[in-house]
């Protein structure tokens, strides 16, 4: 690291020290976590929305294994019962994560000609240090975002819930919108655990708390639905008398509005293009939400929203443990010169990660009705109707 000095300082980091040259580059990461959509639900337990864990000896191919304690719901032996023998099982719930290597390059062009290979000259070098982790931050925030929607290839959309119970994004009609009457109902299945378009009844979405200490869900809406409960009457009414006045207000700025213990919030929009399904495959110029349309395709995938096919908004009710977010081996920052008698260079951001929808597997038995195990765990989908592709 430079040290203070007259300023006329030429400060070099050695590119052979493993402990100085990942030092480096985690420090520009850190530096711009703070940009990042999801750092403030992310938490080092399954208290929090997404679940992360950091196993720096895990490589590519490896996993990390995130495991849930339950809790005993045995009757009781009254009286003279004989109560020997009959002690319930301890449930136990676990989940696997499979860490992927992620390589993301940005060619330096001519800048960096006659510098010496073996030095990594820190204000230039910065520059790449600085695009490649504002790029990481919106890989890994798109991420997450694909994950809770559900469109990672290895996610399974088990619940969904829609308006008037459509089957379908097929089935959905022009009034099938985001509501006041809607969060209510949305309130009670969250409660519930019940209403879902697949499963029946589940545990249900279990709260994560504030700073403040106060234990809610989240309500996080596509842009769609966030403009679709703006224009509800009821809710501007409830809106109007009840949020803070001002330019602060929730119609006016879309901040974070609580009815209950439920707090609603909008998600940013997805700008890019995606070659696959896989975390990573995405050119995120803008990472958020996405739409989702009839045939399962999403927006910035190829074919989406063909003539005449319907279109979701796709929003999330949100609980504690709705995702997993495991990083691996700390991240490394490389340099590679062009065979071309090094005229130009290349450097490369290397991180080892993956997240995933948090879906249970029970390693004894599950409860009877309240069921944790093969489900979306802390994540329900909503639907509602967004239009029709041109």
């Amino acid at each position: 690291m430079p040290t203070p000095g007259n300023g006329n300082e030429t400060a070099f980091l050695d590119y052979d020290s493993d402990l100085i040259r990942k030092g480096w580059i985690k420090e520009g990461l850190v530096q711009n976590a703070s940009k990042s959509f999801w750092a403030a639900y992310t938490g080092s337990s399954g208290e929090s929305v997404v679940y992360q864990k950091n196993m720096t000896g895990v490589k590519e191919g490896n996993n990390i294994i995130f495991d849930y304690d339950g809790y005993l719901t045995g009757e009781m032996a009254l009286d003279r019962e004989q109560a020997w023998g009959k002690g319930e099982g301890k449930r136990k719930f676990s989940s696997s994560l499979k860490i992927r290597r992620g390589r993301i390059p940005v060619n330096n062009g001519d800048r960096f000609k006659g510098k010496e290979i073996g030095d990594l000259s820190i204000t230039e070098h910065g520059d790449s240090r600085r695009k490649l982790a504002d790029l990481w931050t919106r890989h890994k925030d798109q991420a997450h975002f694909d994950a809770v929607q559900g469109r990672l290839d290895n996610l399974d959309n088990s619940h969904i819930f829609r308006p008037n119970k459509r089957a379908t994004i097929g089935d959905l009609l022009v009034t099938d919108v985001m509501s006041y009457d809607y969060i209510l109902e949305l309130n009670e299945m969250m409660l519930e655990g019940d209403g879902f378009a697949v499963g029946g009844k589940r545990m249900p979405l279990k709260p994560f708390t504030l700073q403040n200490g106060e234990a809610v869900w989240n309500l996080l809406l596509d842009n769609t639905a966030f403009f679709q409960l703006k224009k509800d009457k009821r809710f501007q009414d409830l809106v109007a008398q009840g949020d803070v006045r001002g330019m602060n207000n929730f119609l006016f700025k879309g901040r974070p509005i609580q009815i209950g213990q439920l707090m609603i919030s909008v998600a940013p929009v997805f700008f890019g293009i995606s070659s696959d399904r896989r975390a990573g495959k995405t050119k995120p110029e803008i990472s958020g939400f996405r739409k989702l349309d009839e045939d399962g395709l999403y927006t910035g995938e190829k074919g989406f929203a063909a003539t005449g096919k319907k279109i979701a908004s796709r929003s999330v009710l949100l609980g504690a443990g709705a995702m997993q977010y495991g990083m691996g081996m700390e991240p490394d920052y490389n340099l590679q010169w062009s065979q071309d008698h090094k005229i130009t260079s290349e450097s490369l951001l290397e991180v080892w990660f993956n997240v995933q929808k948090t879906q249970l597997l029970p390693e004894s038995v599950d409860y009877d009705e309240a069921r944790i195990g093969n489900l979306d765990y802390g994540v329900v989908a909503i639907d509602t109707y967004a239009g029709v592709g041109a």
